[in-house]
């Protein structure tokens, strides 16, 4: 099954640099390399300014009613676990500031994002620079990893 992330709204330089990965082959899809195989420098740009102006969608899950976000997901998203290696989510990904070309997260749905962790950590998944994401992935337990794509897909 494959599991799609939300391109409305994102950075814009997060679309260009994941549209250049999967057209190096860097990132893998065979669906995104046929698509974008002869696309233009001016093509791939063009396109992420693109997405990077529609609107946010809404955010794909809602927490159930009467209940907070879970705290392990809170404690991992805002301060990490400094002892295991793990920075803080929101460090690099905007709720507290932004670095590189780190994606906002809010509203992707929790199956792709959870993926995309699972990808980090097997290493199957290989287009983070200086492996951020891979060195915190790897460090992350299944629950972890699912309990943080479900605060994320909560999240606008």
């Amino acid at each position: 099954m494959t599991h799609k992330s939300a391109l409305a709204g994102q950075y814009a330089d997060v679309t260009d640099k994941e549209l250049r990965d999967f057209q190096s082959g860097q990132r893998q899809s065979a669906v995104m390399q046929a698509i974008i195989a002869g696309r233009s420098d001016q093509d791939l740009h063009d396109l992420a300014v693109y997405y990077a102006s529609l609107p946010l969608p809404a955010a794909a899950e809602k927490t159930r009613a009467g209940e907070g976000p879970d705290a392990t997901a809170t404690r991992l998203v805002m301060q990490g676990d400094p002892q295991r290696n793990i920075a803080p989510c929101a460090a690099c990904h905007g709720q507290l500031d932004r670095k590189g070309a780190a994606p906002w997260l809010g509203g992707q749905s929790a199956a792709y994002l959870a993926a995309q962790l699972q990808a980090f950590a097997s290493g199957a998944r290989r287009n983070d620079i200086n492996e951020q994401m891979r060195n915190v992935a790897r460090q992350m337990t299944p629950e972890e990893i699912d309990a943080v794509a479900r605060y994320d897909a909560a999240m606008q």
